[in-house]
């Protein structure tokens, strides 16, 4: 399993998100560390230090543009908003 160089993953349900600095966001289960996607996360996001959380199943990504996004927790790619 790969791991971000800044921002800690997160566990949510049975997922463990990573959120890579260089705008790329991943799913993983955790129970088997078989990635089940991986994506950019938006048209021009490329920067991140902040480390993601979740709520609400939604996993929330701030940029360090003050941009966030939210990601519909599961095992597809699903941006719920930006």
């Amino acid at each position: 399993m790969a791991g971000p160089y800044i921002p800690s993953p997160t566990l949510y349900g049975r997922n463990l998100y990573v959120l890579y600095d260089n705008g790329f966001f991943a799913a993983f289960d955790a129970a088997t560390g078989k990635q089940t996607y991986k994506a950019r996360i938006g048209e021009g996001a490329h920067a991140f230090s902040s480390s993601t959380w979740a709520y609400n199943d939604r996993i929330f990504c701030l940029s360090e543009d003050g941009d966030t996004y939210v990601i519909t927790a599961g095992d597809n790619f699903k941006p719920a908003a930006h």
